[in-house]
Formats: structure tokens, sequence, C-alpha cells
């Protein structure tokens, strides 16, 4: 359903239900968002005595086929509020969503799905009340003094004491009843919107999320999670009371105060020394050869799998596990500097240096720190801050080993159920209300069974809060890949590369190994093995970071 011009029904069809619905009010006042109020979309699902069907919208009304419906009619909107009623008595069970997906329509406006409900008599006219109030978040997209821009991923909404989603009856004879109700279950006092597409927004954008009545004193917490230009990722935090700011059925209450996210303070920081502090990159770096075009991971889960096998000079498709110091550059001395080289001789690779200092070229993020798209380096008015580049061992060794709770802050999960790996917490770690850690990595990967089983929703909330993942990517000898998560005949591994040569072996280099056993900082990485790389980039000092 469109936040757009209220739709009213201007003639009947004899053979159709016409659709209406009231809007949101504010205050009193209809039209109080923006000027804007609720219409049908075509394709919107409603659910009348049992029957579910799609609405057919256009500029002066909306109507579902009456078919064999006969009065009385008891209808919900959207229909999965309870895809299976019956809706044959007066009372019926629903389940207000705990998350709902931002879609913007062709206008550019908020495609809202409110949860609304009609009952009638008789007659083919149908007038839908909403069963939820709403809530306007402005945020201002703008990061001001560093001509820095962001995406919102997330708005998650969290209330101290009343059920905001979860299961409700409603009694279609009385549909203004609902009021607010206390809960003690925390998974029913909160309600995310998620964007099937970042939102690039700008000064004060507002967004409506739907939630159950809300009373008065109530102190929501808002966490908003963002994603830079520069590829970092951030969540914005602010809790404030409503003492006397109780939201009802079909109102929209509005926080007055606008959240201005501020560069540097909020993103994710990992200590790597005892005066380094980094961030780590959206996801794992990914090539395509046809193109010569560079870029990140959509999601930090993402991986290409058994398409690395297609590894050469003309591939169309992205590969993500790379010989080591294959950043393009020529200057190493190396035969294989190109990105989609395979060969299986060690020497073809660099191994005169780590891929620091005279031959930091060697490194894919800072030989092509300007060319990876959804990495922005433009940024000199932030002082202390590099462009992005690949860890060391030292540096690997700090964030898993020395630096502060390190054991505490490294553990397995599993994403939706299907994607396994190893998670980081930064160093100030606050879980988004709700969700839990557990440190550790023995037990082997079933035992993310009953810990850190995280839904692709839990993870957004996750990743804002400054969780890093790192998939178990696999490896690749030639073209041959194996040990990713998606394979069946193999363990699931993940392989790191960091920046740094070995110094046991020739031709060798230290690699990050993700095992559901244990990790491993290794020393003996065959360097012409394809792996996977995770950028960085430097913050400033961890005494700066402190007085932030």
């Amino acid at each position: 359903m469109g936040v757009a011009l209220l739709v009213g029904c201007q003639k009947e069809l004899e053979d159709r239900l016409v659709l209406s619905s009231e809007g949101f009010a504010s205050n009193g006042s209809k039209m109080a968002v923006s000027g804007n109020s609720l219409s049908w979309v075509t394709g919107d699902e409603v659910r009348v005595n049992g029957q579910t069907s799609e609405v057919t919208a256009d500029a002066s009304s909306a109507s579902i086929p009456m078919g064999s419906l006969t009065a009385p009619f008891r209808a919900i909107y959207p229909a999965s509020l309870n895809s299976s009623a019956a809706l044959n008595s007066n009372t019926v069970t629903l389940t207000f969503p705990s998350v709902y997906t931002y879609h913007a329509t062709d206008g550019g406006q908020q495609n809202l799905e409110a949860p609304m409900a009609a009952y009638a008599e008789s007659g083919n006219k149908l007038f839908f009340k909403h069963l939820t109030g709403a809530l306007t978040v402005a945020v201002d997209g703008w990061v001001y003094g560093t001509g820095i821009s962001m995406k919102i991923t997330s708005i998650t909404v969290i209330s101290d004491r009343y059920q905001l989603s979860g299961s409700r009856s409603i009694d279609f004879s009385n549909l203004t009843s609902i009021s607010p109700t206390l809960s003690s279950t925390a998974a029913n006092r909160s309600v995310t919107m998620v964007f099937d597409e970042p939102l690039y927004v700008g000064p004060y954008t507002s967004v409506q999320i739907p939630l159950l009545p809300v009373g008065e004193n109530n102190k929501f917490t808002v966490e908003i999670n963002v994603r830079y230009v520069d590829g970092s990722l951030g969540c914005y935090k602010i809790t404030r009371s409503t003492n006397s700011g109780a939201i009802g059925r079909a109102k929209i209450g509005q926080l007055s105060q606008s959240f201005t996210l501020q560069y540097d303070t909020q993103i994710s920081k990992f200590s790597v020394s005892a005066n380094r502090t980094v961030r780590f990159a959206k996801g794992n770096l990914q090539y395509r050869a046809s193109t010569d075009t560079w870029r990140l991971a959509e999601h930090q889960y993402d991986i290409v799998g058994s398409d690395n096998s297609n590894i050469s000079s003309s591939n169309s498709g992205w590969i993500d596990l790379f010989g080591w110091g294959t950043s393009g550059w020529n200057g190493s001395g190396a035969t294989c500097y190109h990105p989609y080289d395979h060969s299986t001789i060690a020497n073809d690779y660099c191994s005169v240096s780590s891929l620091t200092g005279s031959y930091r070229n060697a490194d894919w993020g800072y030989y092509n720190r300007n060319n990876i798209e959804g990495l922005n380096n433009t940024h000199s008015n932030l002082a202390g801050i590099s462009d992005w580049r690949t860890l060391t061992y030292e540096e690997w060794d700090y964030i898993l080993n020395t630096r502060a709770n390190a054991a505490s802050k490294k553990g397995k999960a599993c994403i939706d159920g299907q994607y396994y790996g190893l998670v980081l917490l930064p160093d100030n770690w606050t879980p988004p209300t709700g969700l839990s850690f557990t440190s550790g990595m023995s037990g082997g990967w079933s035992a993310v069974a009953n810990t850190n089983k995280y839904s692709l929703i839990d993870w957004v909330r996750m990743e804002g809060a400054g969780a890093v993942f790192l998939p178990t990517a696999g490896y690749r000898y030639n073209t041959t890949v194996t040990c990713y998560t998606g394979q069946t005949s193999a363990p699931l591994i993940g392989y790191y590369w960091t920046a740094t040569k070995s110094n046991a072996y020739y031709n060798r280099a230290y690699d990050l190994i993700i095992e559901g056993s244990g990790l491993t900082l290794s020393d003996n990485g065959y360097r012409e093995c394809g792996e996977a790389v995770r950028l960085v980039r430097n913050n400033m000092t961890v005494r700066d970071a402190d007085e932030d």
C-alpha cells in the first residue's frame, strides 16, 4: 500500500467489492504526514471471508472480485496477517509483523503495508480501518563537514514496555478498540523496517514505521543502521522517553529529534595495535576480468563459490578468490600479478616482500583504491584516515588474541541457516536489543545450531551494531574450488590472505584459516592458491577514538 493521496471510491461495481481506507492522523488532523495519506496499489493482497484476492487499483478506485463472497464481509490487509484465517466470526488472532520491508514506489514514495481490517454487514463496499499506529523517524543523511553521505539499511524501533508486534486478537464489531498493551516479551516490543534497496537519503528524510498502539510513560530506543558511501558500516542509536507521547490506533507519532550521524564516531572500530584502530569493508573483494572491474560484495556473507572455477582473463562473471599479491600491479617482478592469474607454480607470484612499504601496490586494496565500486577515498579533510588495504599478520594477531577481551569478541555463527563463518565484535560492543552473541570456536559448525544463529534481519541489526562476518568462502587451486559455503562434499573453511610473507617458508604467506573447530593464523599459505580478501581502513588513533 503506497503512501500517497487518499483514494475514495466513486462508483459501485456490481461484481466487485470496492475498497477504501482511512488515513493516519496526527494530533487529530488528517493528512498530517507531509500531506500524505494512503492509497491502494494493484497487487495488494486482502483476505475476505477466508479468501485471499489481489487488488485492482487506479487513480479513482480499488476493488477485488466479488466471486462467491457473501455478506457479512470480514477482511484483513495484508492477507499475511493470518493467511489461513476463515474469518467466519467476529474475533480473530492476527500476527502483526516484527519486520516490514521498505519498497519505494515509482514516484519515490514509501510503499507501506500498514495492517488494517474492515467489516460490512451488507453492500459491496469495504472501508478499512487501521489496526496500528505509526512512528515517523526523520533522518538527516548528510554528515556535516565531511562531504560524506549515507544509505539506510534498516531502522529498528524498540519499546521498553509496550507490545509493538506479535499476536493480538481483534474484534470486527469494534475495530477501533485496539489499545496499548504491556508486554514482557522482548521480541514483541520491537519492529524493524528493512530497506529492500539501501535508501540514499538527504537532509530530513522521513520513514513511517507501523507499530501497535503505545501508551504514555514509554521509552523508545531507535537503531538506524547505515552504510556510508565509502563502504563503511555504522549504527546510530538514540533512546527517547515519550511521557506524554502516546501513539494511538490510526495515529502517527514523530520523534522531534533529527537523527544526524557523525562520521567516525558511529562506525565499527577494531584495535590492530596499541595506537591504531581499523574498520572493515562491507563485504569480500570481488573482480570481473571482462570489464576489469573491482567491487565489494553487497553483503558480508556473500561469496562467489563454485563460479571461481571460471577464472580467466576474459571471464564475464565475478571471482573472489585470488592468488597472493595479484592486485594488477606489475612492479613486484612476479609473473602472476593479474587478479585472474591462476598458475600453480609458487615462484610465479610475488615473493620478495610483504605487501607493504615499497611493495604496497601489490595489495589489492591500496593499488585499486580509486577503482573499487563502493569505496570512496576522496575525504582528505578526515585527518588520520588511510586508504583501504589488507591487514598484516601482526594486526590479525592483535585483533584475535591481544586486544582487550579478545577471546570474548570472536566466535562462529550461521546466518539465514546457510552462511557459516567467523564473527568479530568491535572493541566497544553493545548487542542490539533482544539479540546476543556467544564467543568461542570449538565444537564444529554444528555448535551454532542453538547459539549465534541469526536470520537475515537479525544480522542487519548485528552488523549495524558493529559485528563483522567472514564467510567460509573456500579456496581455489588452479580452477578447482572447494570448502565453500553451499558445497556438501567438503568441510566448510574460510581462507583469508594477510599482507605478510612467510618467514619460515619461501614463496608462502600468512593467511587466516576459519574452521568449525577453530582459527589458525598460518605461515604456510600457498601463494598460488586463491583465497578471499577482506579490506580494512585505518581510523584515527585509539586515543582519538576514546575522545569522540
